[in-house]
């Protein structure tokens, strides 16, 4: 009983560090129009690296931080999203799958 009692509280303490910061330097926000540019920079670059048309492509997560602004593509089929990441002017600096293959 014992073990168990002191497992439960280790497991309590260790899921209390999965709570949101609200103090992130990170913005977890979707779509804006501050971010509207680098969306569309990152979703044509995974369109021409997956030679599939931009309607098979929408926008998931966005994060914006002092180093660009993150933008999750998910492609229709695809077992996984891309990860793109971009600047506000649209210069994407990297486009890669998040999954096998």
């Amino acid at each position: 009983m014992f073990r168990s009692t002191l497992a439960l509280a280790f497991a309590s303490v260790a899921l209390a560090g999965c709570v949101e910061n609200t103090g992130s330097n990170y913005d977890y926000s979707n779509s804006s129009s501050a971010t509207a540019v680098a969306e569309a920079a990152c979703l044509s670059a995974v369109a021409a690296q997956t030679n599939r048309p931009l309607s098979d492509h929408s926008v998931g997560q966005v994060l914006t931080s002092e180093a660009g602004i993150s933008v999750d593509v998910i492609v229709a089929g695809a077992e996984n999203r891309w990860s793109c990441l971009s600047d506000a002017a649209g210069n994407v600096q990297g486009a890669s799958y998040v999954g096998e293959g």
